[in-house]
């Protein structure tokens, strides 16, 4: 029976899913073989064009295969089920951005929260090409990878896809600057506004957030990941206009 879910992380099972709809190239892991995280798990053959590395985000044990090289995969069909050792499935990626609490949030304040912080950069920075194809392909990929959270937790999502607003610019035939608009709701610390830039032509990628500090002002911060592990630099206060902020963000970029 084909699998109609697109959860990730259920029952201590991380399930590696394609991010978009391609052929398997080439398959890099074997059933019982243990795998850590960054370790390349299959190639994936997009538009007859390009080869898309697909990487694990968890050490584990490959439990079952689900494809087999040459087949086609539709966009987030499962590659392989890992089975997680001593990993709890309720946090993902960077559970100590969660500690900086010390008091209880809303639900959906958290789930917003940790997927800007963590979650999405941490796919825009590990699966970066994957990215770039899935974001000129469908707008939507934001709202779909939001949505898949929801879905971990058994979470009906409050948000729509129109609530998160993507437009891509190219500059100069080089430089790709993706703006998402992002869902007002309650809370400090949440971003009004992500960049993310990006080379073409190298493999640079850098993921910007705006957001609202406890006295009104529109900070700017940038997450990277260093070690495969994400950090935070924080660029103080910018201007609420949004060419301001996006020319900001460049100059971060090219480091002028």
């Amino acid at each position: 029976m084909e699998d109609k879910s697109i959860d990730i992380l259920k029952n201590n099972i991380y399930y590696i899913r394609s991010p978009l709809k391609g052929k398997i190239y080439q398959l890099k892991i074997n059933s019982g073989q243990y795998i850590k995280k960054g370790d390349s798990i299959a190639v994936i053959e997009y538009d007859e064009t390009f080869l898309i590395n697909i990487t694990s985000e968890y050490d584990g044990l490959v439990e079952n295969i689900k494809i087999n090289t040459g087949e086609l995969i539709e966009k987030w069909g499962c590659i392989a089920n890992i089975q997680l050792e001593g990993i709890d499935t309720r946090t993902t990626f960077v559970d100590d951005v969660r500690n900086q609490f010390s008091t209880p949030q809303p639900d959906d304040y958290r789930i917003l929260y940790d997927f800007q912080q963590t979650i999405l950069p941490n796919f825009v920075y590990t699966q970066r090409d994957a990215f770039l194809l899935c974001i000129a392909e469908e707008k939507e990929i934001v709202y779909e990878l939001l949505k898949s959270l929801y879905e971990i937790r058994n979470k009906r999502i409050p948000f729509k896809p129109n609530d998160f607003i993507t437009t891509v610019d190219i500059i100069n035939n080089e430089i790709s600057l993706i703006e998402i608009s992002c869902p007002k709701i309650d809370g400090v610390l949440l971003a009004d506004r992500i960049f993310i830039v990006a080379h073409r032509n190298y493999p640079r990628i850098q993921y910007f957030t705006m957001e609202e500090s406890f006295g009104g002002k529109i900070m700017l911060s940038s997450i990277l990941m260093r070690n495969n592990k994400l950090r935070r630099s924080n660029y103080g206060p910018v201007e609420k206009n949004r060419e301001i902020q996006k020319r900001r963000v460049l100059d971060i970029f090219l480091n002028r």
